[in-house]
C-alpha cells in the first residue's frame, strides 16, 4: 500500500509513504528492483508507515523517515532514517469525541474475524458471564472474507462455528459479520457505535497501533485489554482510562463490574492533543519539512494531509486502475510496482521484453510462490490442528517450517 502525499515540483521531491507491507520490495536484493527504486529516489522522499507489530529489528534501504511507535517497531543500528512518533492512530477524525447518548452495551467488540483477535476467548467469557447470571449486552462487530467457510491461514472461522449456536440463542449478544475488509462502517456512524458502549474490549496479545482502541478512547470509552499487551495499542493505556486483565476469570470479573456500574466513561480531553487531527496534522507537516531540510532538499508544494487516518496506512484507493486492489493501494506484486513507479516518476521506465520477464519471473519466485507454498502449508496444519489424531499432523507441521526456513517466510 503507498500514498503520494506530495508530488515533484521544480526541484523539490514529492513524497510517498509505503506500509509495511511493501517491506518485501525493498528487501529483494535483484539488480532490476534496485533500478526501479533508484527512480522512485531521484524524484521522491520515502517514508514507511508501520501499522504492525515488528519483533525483529528492521532495516529498509531507500526509506528516509519511518511512521512509527517505539513500542511497536524497533530499527536497526544501521537505520539514519528519522523515527516520527506518529502513525494512522495520531490523526483521529474531530467528530470521534463524547456525546449524549446512553449506553446500550456492556461490552463491544470491533474488528477482523481474525485469529490473532482471540475472539474465541472472548466469548468463553461471555459463557461464563451467562452462567454466573450477570445481566449484561455486548455487540460483537466483525469484518472478513466474503466466504465465511472458506480455509483462510488468517480467518478464525472456528469461531465462527464453534460458537454461532451460543451466540444466535443469546438474546443480549448480538454479532454482525459484514464480508468486506474496508468498506466496514460510516466513520460516523462508528463513533455513535463507540459512545452508545460502557467499553470497547480486544484479547489480542500484540497490536501495532490498533486504530480502534484510539477511536474508543477518543470517545471517552474506556477499553478493556490484557495485561501482557504489547505493541502500540497500549500507548495512551492508563488506569484512568482502561482495564487490565490477566486470564479468563479476572476478564469475567472486570465485565461483571462494569455491567453493574451506570458509567465508566472518562473525560478524553487530555488526549487530543495527541490523537485528534485537528492537532497532530501541524505536527506531521512540521516533521515532514524536518526530513527534507536534514537530506538538504529544498521544500516546494503542499502535502496532503486530508484524512491522514486511511492514507497512511493505504485503506483507500486513489491510485489508477492496474496498480493495487480497487479498495486499497495495496501493490500485491512487482509488476503493479513496475506500473506504480512509472506513474509516479512519469519518466521512461525500461519496458523491453527481457526486462519484463526478468521482473515476471522474480516476482514469481521470490513472491508469490513462496506466499503460495505458505498459504497451502497453513491449510494442512490447520487442517491437523483440528483433528487431533490426523495422521500428518507432525510432519505436515516440520515441512511447513522447513518451507518457511527455506523460503525465510515471516
Amino acid at each position: 500500500m503507498v500514498t503520494i502525499l506530495k508530488k515533484p515540483k521544480g526541484e523539490s521531491k514529492g513524497v510517498l509513504v509505503f506500509t509495511h507491507k511493501e517491506r518485501y520490495i525493498f528487501g529483494l536484493n535483484v539488480n532490476i528492483l534496485q533500478r526501479l527504486l533508484k527512480y522512485i529516489d531521484k524524484k521522491y522522499i520515502c517514508g514507511m508507515h508501520w501499522g504492525f507489530f515488528q519483533a525483529t529489528n528492521q532495516y529498509v534501504d531507500y526509506i528516509d523517515f519511518h511512521l512509527a511507535t517505539s513500542s511497536a517497531v524497533t530499527f536497526d543500528n544501521r537505520s539514519n532514517s528519522k523515527i516520527i512518533d506518529l502513525t494512522s492512530r495520531n490523526f483521529i477524525p474531530e467528530y470521534f469525541k463524547p456525546n449524549s447518548n446512553p449506553p446500550i452495551y456492556d461490552i463491544l467488540y470491533v474488528g477482523r474475524l481474525s485469529k490473532v483477535k482471540r475472539i474465541n476467548e472472548l466469548v468463553n467469557v461471555l459463557r461464563s458471564l451467562q452462567r454466573k447470571g450477570t445481566e449484561f449486552s455486548a455487540l460483537i462487530l466483525v469484518n472478513g472474507p466474503a466466504k465465511v467457510g472458506a480455509l483462510d491461514s488468517t480467518t478464525d472461522t472456528k469461531a465462527l462455528n464453534q460458537y454461532g449456536n451460543f451466540i444466535e440463542a443469546s438474546d443480549n449478544i448480538k454479532f454482525v459479520y459484514q464480508n468486506n475488509r474496508f468498506d466496514f462502517l460510516p466513520h460516523e456512524l462508528l463513533n455513535q457505535v463507540y459512545n452508545h458502549a460502557k467499553c470497547l474490549t480486544l484479547f489480542t496479545q500484540r497490536e501495532g497501533e490498533s486504530r480502534v482502541i484510539h477511536e474508543a478512547l477518543m470517545c471517552g470509552t474506556p477499553v478493556v485489554v490484557r495485561e501482557d499487551l504489547r505493541g502500540g495499542g497500549r500507548d495512551y493505556l492508563d488506569e484512568t482510562n482502561s482495564f487490565q486483565f490477566n486470564g479468563h476469570d479476572e476478564a469475567v470479573q472486570i465485565f461483571s463490574e462494569i455491567a453493574e456500574s451506570d458509567d465508566v466513561g472518562f473525560d478524553p480531553g487530555y488526549l487530543r492533543k495527541s490523537l485528534s487531527a485537528e492537532y497532530t496534522t501541524k505536527k506531521f507537516e512540521s516533521e515532514i519539512r524536518a526530513v527534507f531540510d536534514s537530506l538538504g532538499e529544498p521544500y516546494e508544494g503542499s502535502l496532503d494531509t486530508e484524512n491522514l487516518e486511511f492514507k497512511l496506512p493505504g485503506h483507500v484507493s486513489t491510485l489508477p486502475d492496474g496498480m493495487g486492489s480497487h479498495r486499497s493501494n495495496d501493490l500485491r506484486n512487482l509488476m503493479e510496482f513496475y506500473r506504480f513507479v512509472q506513474y509516479a516518476t512519469g519518466l521512461e521506465l525500461p519496458g523491453g521484453y527481457w526486462f519484463k520477464t526478468r521482473l515476471f519471473v522474480t516476482d514469481l519466485m521470490s513472491v508469490r510462490v513462496p506466499r503460495r507454498i505458505k498459504a497451502w502449508g497453513e491449510i494442512v496444519i490447520r487442517m491437523a490442528d483440528e483433528r487431533v489424531s490426523f495422521p500428518l499432523y507432525e510432519k505436515s507441521w516440520q515441512l511447513f517450517h522447513n518451507l518457511r526456513s527455506r523460503f525465510k517466510l515471516q
